[in-house]
């Protein structure tokens, strides 16, 4: 695995929490930064991927954590830096620790294994729901498109059904304008005011 850029932050970490320096000057790590740049790239090299996540309520884009023996060492997500690094700290003395580290790792593996064999098992299964899901999104998208063009036509009906309507209306209105200069004569109304009618 290629250790990717150490940053100075990252040495200066380093320095305090792993050699175990109260305080780490530029000018102590100028003065080892050959040493200091191979122990922390063999280190890197020896360590295990924890996971890529965000952990931490400070951190809140994902990162990688690797374990160095008792040393976690954070990466940026596409692992072109080293961020950080610290010591695993827990309230126990050091059989005990190093025996929770290597208890948890084995967990870690077992779930990562577990996880492998899963998604194998699932993939095949996974590509045919996707086949299937991209299939009914598309027969959804004929449908709709059915759909649209049936409402086109249906609003085209209609407005061809409004307007023959509004035709006879208009045919009918004539027919009564007709009529009424056929039955109302002179006779006739002259009959309704004499109440003949």
């Amino acid at each position: 695995m290629k250790t990717p850029e150490i940053t100075n932050h990252f040495k200066e970490r380093w320095m305090t929490r792993v050699r175990g320096l109260n305080f780490a000057s530029r000018k102590d790590i100028d003065q080892i930064n050959t040493e200091l740049t191979i122990e922390i790239a063999n280190a890197f090299e020896q360590s295990q991927l924890i996971v890529q996540d965000a952990l931490t309520d400070t951190v809140t884009s994902k990162t990688n954590y690797y374990l160095y023996q008792d040393i976690i060492m954070v990466t940026d997500v596409n692992i072109k830096r080293l961020i950080t690094c610290y010591r695993i700290s827990l309230p126990f003395p050091e059989p005990i620790v190093s025996n929770i580290i290597e208890t948890t790792m084995s967990k870690i593996d077992e779930l990562r294994r577990m996880i492998h064999d899963r998604h194998t098992e699932l993939i095949p299964k996974w590509q045919l729901t996707n086949s299937i899901v991209t299939e009914k999104e598309q027969e959804i998208e004929e449908l709709q498109s059915n759909i649209d063009r049936i409402k086109d036509e249906l609003a085209a009906i209609r407005k061809e059904d409004r307007e023959s309507r509004a035709e006879s209306d208009r045919m009918y209105d004539e027919i009564k304008e007709y009529a009424r200069i056929l039955c109302n004569s002179m006779a006739l109304k002259q009959d309704i005011i004499d109440g003949i009618c």
